[in-house]
This record gives structure tokens, C-alpha cells and sequence, in this order.
């Protein structure tokens, strides 16, 4: 195991837990649902507005702009989101 994470694998469940599934994930596929235009600036304000934090990583894959990210950004940010909130630690 701890050459895996030496590699950057993680260790998550088989299965998403509520955790993974309710907090930033969840939020930003909130934002996908509302019909406003979907750019970094109004994913950054609905988050805000939902009093998510924001991670540097995120800043970074979707900045805070009119710029409208791309579909796979935007599934690689929610995958980010899930395996950052469900990470178990190995000894």
C-alpha cells in the first residue's frame, strides 16, 4: 500500500459513502442543474454562496472566470472531489 500512495494512488471505498457524495461532488453538480451559464465565476459563487470551501486544486482546474470549463474538467473536478473527501489512511 504505501508504494501504491508513493505512486499517488489512493486507497477509497468500493462503494461512494455520503461523505463523497455530499459535500463538494455534490454541490458542484448542483451548479450543473441550474440553467445560469456555467462558468468558473458562477461555479465559484454558487460554492461560496453554499459555504463550500473552495481547494486550491479546484481554483486551479476551473479558475474563477467567464470562461465555461469543459465537460471533462468538469467530471475530473466532481472524481477529485470524491477521492479527496474519501480517502482512508494506511499504515
Amino acid at each position: 500500500m504505501k508504494a501504491a500512495n508513493a505512486l499517488g494512488w489512493d486507497l477509497v471505498p468500493a462503494e461512494p459513502n455520503e461523505q463523497q457524495w455530499g459535500q463538494l461532488a455534490r454541490d458542484i453538480v448542483m451548479w450543473l442543474q441550474f440553467p445560469a451559464p456555467h462558468t468558473g465565476t458562477s461555479l465559484h459563487n454558487h460554492l461560496e454562496s453554499c459555504g463550500t470551501l473552495r481547494p486550491d486544486w479546484l481554483r486551479k482546474e476551473i479558475p474563477d472566470s467567464a470562461a465555461v470549463p469543459s465537460k471533462g474538467t468538469i467530471a475530473t473536478c466532481i472524481y477529485k472531489a470524491m477521492l479527496t473527501t474519501g480517502r482512508i489512511a494506511v499504515d
